[in-house]
């Protein structure tokens, strides 16, 4: 439930400040559902990579930072390209 709270506040963020000056002619629902779905695959990168450098044997706050690294690049970079691209 956090992390659906999370991605609607971020959505929010994103839409009115943000990429506020991307011009674009995609509904709001639209672009909505396109960024759940990127960044719930964010969220599916972020564990993969923590569960991942886990079993290599990396402490698991600093597995946990490099997976927030990577689905933060994710997010941002798919973001910026489909949902207000």
């Amino acid at each position: 439930m956090a992390i659906g709270v999370a991605m609607l506040w971020n959505f929010y963020w994103n839409d009115t400040w943000t990429f506020s000056s991307t011009k674009t002619d995609t509904q709001m629902h639209d672009r909505l559902i396109s960024f759940l779905m990127l960044c719930s695959v964010g969220v599916l990168l972020n564990t993969a990579i923590l569960l991942f450098l886990v079993n290599w044997g990396v402490y698991y706050l600093l597995a946990n930072l490099a997976g927030i690294a990577a689905a933060t690049g994710w997010n941002y970079v798919m973001n910026k390209r489909v949902t207000w691209g």
